[in-house]
């Protein structure tokens, strides 16, 4: 099933996709070095990241926060 895990910043913009597992199985443990899509680092500051699986028996959606310092 479809498991996608993303970064957004508190205005609801995308920054960053850390995993695309379509098609995959197994364990994931994504990690996030602070990089935007185009590798540039993000500013410093608290984001918010989703989580979310589509399964047969419809789409589940997490989410949770994620401070950024250097």
């Amino acid at each position: 099933v479809p498991l996608t895990v993303t970064v957004f910043d508190l205005s609801g913009r995308r920054v960053r996709k850390l995993l695309d597992a379509t098609g995959q199985s197994g364990r994931f443990a994504p990690t996030w070095d602070g990089r935007d899509d185009e590798a540039n680092l993000a500013p410093p500051g608290t984001y918010v990241f989703s989580v979310t699986l589509e399964a047969g028996t419809g789409t589940q959606r997490k989410a949770g926060v994620v401070h950024l310092a250097y």
